[in-house]
């Protein structure tokens, strides 16, 4: 998944119009986006409403595990941090980013026969997350749409 996302902003930033990214700032950022999870793990969305205080105990997780990088460690938490609050367009593109990488392995999942991935097409939140960028909204909400039908028509 990781991998995933940085590929995807490094083939991605440059052709967003609506929005002006730095793409090697927003690569930065993809880099380090999931870090917190060594040690936090990666917690389901199903069940995030047990772990109100997630986001807390990933930065510091990255706090923990970036504390002896000097420099390059205290760049790699500003990041982190930047992403985790949303605060730059750069940060929200590598937010939508990871949604799109999710829902595209959801929707290779339903093409190899797995089932039960509604939670992936039915959240909202992560179509709102998209909502920023035209191109990538429009590009998941047709593979929502292709999803829907495929799953449909195989009658799941």
């Amino acid at each position: 998944h990781c991998f995933g996302v940085v590929l995807l902003t490094y083939l991605i930033a440059d052709k967003i119009v609506s929005s002006k990214i730095d793409k090697g700032r927003a690569v930065e950022l993809a880099i380090v986006h999931e870090l917190g999870e060594c040690r936090v793990g990666d917690i389901p969305f199903t069940a995030l409403k047990f772990f109100p205080d997630k986001s807390v105990a990933e930065q510091q997780a990255v706090a923990e595990i970036t504390e002896e990088l000097g420099e390059t460690g205290k760049r790699c938490l500003s990041l982190f941090r930047e992403f985790e609050e949303g605060s730059t367009v750069d940060a929200r593109f590598v937010r939508a980013i990871d949604k799109l990488e999710m829902l595209l392995t959801a929707f290779e999942y339903r093409k190899a026969g797995f089932t039960g991935l509604k939670d992936f097409w039915n959240n909202e939140m992560t179509f709102e997350t998209l909502r920023e960028f035209p191109e990538i909204f429009d590009f998941a909400r047709n593979l929502r749409e292709q999803n829907n039908r495929a799953t449909v028509s195989e009658g799941e």
